[in-house]
């Protein structure tokens, strides 16, 4: 019976609809041995071994075009992502997805580190596609938060790539980085290939994120798709309980 409605013309709407609606993810999760499990702030710092006190987050203060929400980040996510900054304090960032820089101010408002922040913008396209690119900002608009705040000047690098096309001999980055967020394009084969480049950057004991891992696989199935398959040959993964965000300390 499968085998003939795959040779009918009613199979291509019907896989599209099960690949794209997280029908595929929630019947995948259920196959994972163990699912990534979520855990409260504390176990990550465990495996951190970080015992730091939680400092006092410093405000941010940047102004964005009337209209524009502060983000796709939801605020219990920028809220723990603050509170890890300010208890591990990294030197060097790498940011997969600047968009309109908001995550990367609370990098610079909440560590004295480095930061490099990846996106692609507009211009990078011709202007006949300009108008499929929905979520693309202009040159201009990436960053834009961070740009507003004095102390991102020589701190943040921008770079304008194709994150599947990033060759980290391209440019001078540093040897390693104490933290990653992978947060651009959700797609599967960027999630995996940003998650690869990063493995290949992030120093012995360093942290890496994901943004829009959601446990219930309501949204964003190709990211819950790509952590999940991670998990299973890398140890330690865990979704921060109450985020969207998930975590891994690469091993000494």
């Amino acid at each position: 019976m499968l085998r003939k409605l795959k040779q009918s013309r009613y199979w291509a709407p019907i896989s599209w609809v099960y690949r794209n609606s997280g029908l595929k993810a929630r019947v995948y999760s259920r196959s994972l041995t163990p699912p990534v499990p979520s855990h409260p702030l504390g176990e990550l710092l465990q495996q951190l071994n970080s015992d730091a006190p939680l400092r006092s987050p410093s405000a941010t203060s940047f102004t964005l075009p009337e209209g524009v929400s502060s983000g796709p980040m939801p605020q219990r996510d920028q809220d723990m992502l603050i509170d890890l900054l300010t208890r591990l304090n990294p030197e060097t960032i790498f940011e997969f997805g600047t968009n309109w820089g908001v995550t990367t101010s609370y990098f610079v408002e909440n560590t004295n580190a480095k930061i490099w922040t990846l996106d692609i913008c507009r211009e990078m396209f011709g202007h006949d596609l300009t108008g499929e690119l929905t979520m693309v900002l202009s040159n201009k608009e990436t960053g834009l938060a961070y740009r507003q705040l004095k102390a991102s000047e020589g701190r943040v690098t921008q770079v304008f790539r194709d994150s599947l096309k990033l060759d980290w001999t391209e440019t001078e980055y540093p040897a390693t980085f104490d933290l990653i967020l992978v947060d651009a394009c959700h797609a599967y084969d960027f999630v995996k290939s940003d998650t690869e480049k990063a493995l290949s950057k992030l120093r012995p004991g360093g942290l890496l994120l994901w943004h829009d891992f959601y446990p219930t696989v309501d949204m964003w199935p190709d990211v819950f798709t790509y952590v999940s398959e991670f998990a299973k040959t890398h140890s330690g993964v865990l979704n921060i309980k109450g985020t969207a965000l998930a975590a891994w300390v690469k091993p000494h």
